[in-house]
């Protein structure tokens, strides 16, 4: 049942268990949140940037409070909810209002926000009120600005143990990046605090006593104050980063195992017809320290959804996981070009466009003497189909042919992404790849 807004499918309406697929395009309204879904049977909406479920292109799905010509901003919020539960938001682009972007005011829990872009300019982001949440922030983007803030979390009477998780995120400008009001009990990890005029996280106005909130394997770059708390011991951070701050910490003991290593990131080539997809301030550049480092409570993926290495000690501090891919001419497969080399346990990602048709993807694989763990291996994917995964079986110190078998690719999106993998767990083992092919 085709809806011309995301409030005309809400208004349906939506009903327990309900996926709302939105296609790419502007939307300029105020969705207001009327159901509540369930522990097991979540309300999702989902914007389909690769098309696949709706108009085969694929595209930024932006849900907006600008006028008709983005000059200026009409709306007070794009999201705005009261009292409603079990609420997802995946893949949109959230923008151009005069208040709040997304205004959460629950009495339950069970909010999931995920691969989303907040772009305030003058206003807040994301603010959660109520009396109790449990929410999850993953995978977004929060651009803000002047006095402005990233994420709010607040009541009007002091909240013990929320259980909020924001992690594999991105905080760009503003005053603060995470704003807390007596709400005790948020976990923060794998974050990029980056660029901040006031803060990066600040309990703003005291918790309940022993209530603490978590910071682990974050990088504050560039913040006036990285972290800031009302007394003593509300806040508990370790395995961060702290880089060009004003203050790395007020009111809160550092970590045993912080750091302060130059952050180090991958900035753009400035070349004509040079595409560079990855955040800017949240890809490490292959000379940071912060590359591969131990860590706590590090995420299973990072921003872009690359899966981080099992092992400790390999793993990237911040939002996104450190790749080493490089280029090597000394080893390759047929001694006519270069192979792809992976210094250690990662995996790197190729786009290869596909038409509905049987396709076979192979690639030949060499992995040094010292690897460990699962063999190197290729995995193929598509939006909304399975993964097809093949794992090398031959003996380490010699070239070994991956294929992927033959399949047919939908037709919608017209692309899969093919992932080279080294799954090495032992010391620093490379792992080469060469005469990647599809027929």
């Amino acid at each position: 049942m085709r809806k011309a807004t995301l409030t005309q499918a809400e208004d349906i309406p939506v009903a327990a268990g309900d996926t709302v697929i939105v296609g790419p395009g502007a939307y300029r309204e105020t969705l207001t949140v009327d159901v509540s879904g369930g522990s097991a049977t979540y309300i999702t909406y989902v914007g389909d940037v690769s098309g696949a479920s709706t108009d085969g292109i694929g595209g930024t799905v932006r849900l907006t409070g600008a006028n008709a010509t983005d000059t200026g901003a009409s709306l007070s919020n794009v999201v705005l909810a009261t009292g409603k539960n079990f609420r997802e938001f995946r893949g949109f682009v959230f923008d151009g209002t005069t208040s709040t972007l997304m205004s959460l005011n629950t009495s339950g829990c069970g909010w999931k926000i995920s691969d989303c872009v907040f772009q305030s300019v003058g206003v807040n982001n994301l603010t959660m009120s109520g009396s109790h949440w449990s929410p999850l922030v993953e995978r977004c983007i929060f651009y803000a600005s002047g006095n402005n803030y990233g994420i709010t979390f607040t009541h009007s009477a002091t909240i013990n143990n929320c259980g909020a998780n924001v992690r594999n995120s991105v905080f760009i400008g503003g005053y603060r990046g995470i704003n807390i009001d007596r709400v005790g009990g948020v976990n923060v990890q794998n974050c990029t605090f980056w660029g901040r005029q006031g803060l990066g996280i600040e309990v703003a106005t005291a918790l309940t006593a022993g209530q603490t909130e978590t910071v682990g394997s974050c990088i504050f770059n560039s913040c006036g104050t990285a972290l800031k708390a009302t007394t003593a011991g509300e806040i508990t951070e370790n395995y961060c980063n702290f880089w060009g701050c004003g203050t790395n910490r007020t009111n809160t003991a550092s970590g045993a195992n912080d750091t302060a290593y130059p952050t180090l990131e991958q900035s753009p080539i400035l070349l004509d017809g040079f595409l560079y997809q990855a955040p800017v301030v949240a890809q490490l550049s292959a000379w940071s320290g912060l590359r591969m480092v131990a860590g706590s409570g590090i995420q299973t993926d990072d921003l872009t959804g690359v899966t981080r290495p099992v092992t400790s000690g390999k793993q990237s501090c911040g939002a996104v996981q450190f790749v080493d891919v490089a280029r090597s001419t000394t080893q390759t497969y047929d001694s006519s070009s270069a192979a792809l080399k992976l210094a250690d346990a990662g995996r790197a990602q190729l786009f290869m466009p596909t038409a509905a048709e049987a396709t076979t993807v192979d690639v030949y694989a060499y992995r040094e003497a010292g690897y460990t763990g699962t063999a190197p291996q290729l995995v193929v994917k598509q939006p909304g189909v399975a993964d097809i995964t093949a794992t090398d079986t031959g003996a380490s110190g010699a070239w070994n042919l991956i294929t992927s078998g033959s399949f047919t690719p939908a037709a919608v999106p017209p692309w899969v992404t093919i992932e080279l993998v080294s799954n090495n767990t032992g010391s620093s083992t490379g792992v080469y790849f060469d005469g990647l092919a599809a027929s």
